[in-house]
């Protein structure tokens, strides 16, 4: 049973989430590109792999609580320090975003995997909620820096 009030038909369906917890620089790149928002002082560059994941949630008794409730979880019980999940409620998905900095973006792939499944795991969504499989993207943030 849940106490939240329903949600208006005014509030938006996608949003982006962000962890009010301390997190690694790179993440805090990564917030910057996602945001497309300019830095107070230029970063200096990295080389993480900018990993987005977007897993399907279908059937949610009530997508916008629910799928907020499993980008909470990201931010709790991955295990990463992640900063970012985009939630959009029409498609009743979650973006997992972590900025993994380790040489292969193969592995990058499977650290964020893991992390996910673990916050999924502490989500208490009901089985055949998560649709099997996701989508990946991958950035490599070398490629993201504006060379002159």
């Amino acid at each position: 049973m849940t106490t939240d009030q329903p949600t208006s038909p005014e509030a938006s369906s996608q949003w982006l989430m962000v962890s009010g917890s301390v997190t690694d620089p790179s993440d805090l790149r990564l917030y910057q590109q996602l945001a497309d928002t300019p830095a107070q002082e230029q970063p200096q560059p990295g080389s993480a792999w900018f990993i987005g994941i977007t897993r399907v949630f279908t059937g949610c008794p009530d997508p916008r609580v629910d799928l907020e409730r499993v980008g909470r979880a990201w931010f709790e019980h991955s295990g990463l320090a992640p900063l970012l999940a985009q939630v959009d409620t029409d498609t009743e998905a979650v973006t997992f975003w972590k900025a993994v900095e380790v040489d292969d973006p193969t592995e990058a792939i499977r650290l964020t995997a893991q992390g996910i499944a673990r916050a999924i795991e502490h989500a208490g969504l009901a089985d055949g909620t998560v649709r099997p499989g996701f989508s990946v993207e991958v950035i490599a943030e070398q490629d993201t820096d504006d060379q002159p």
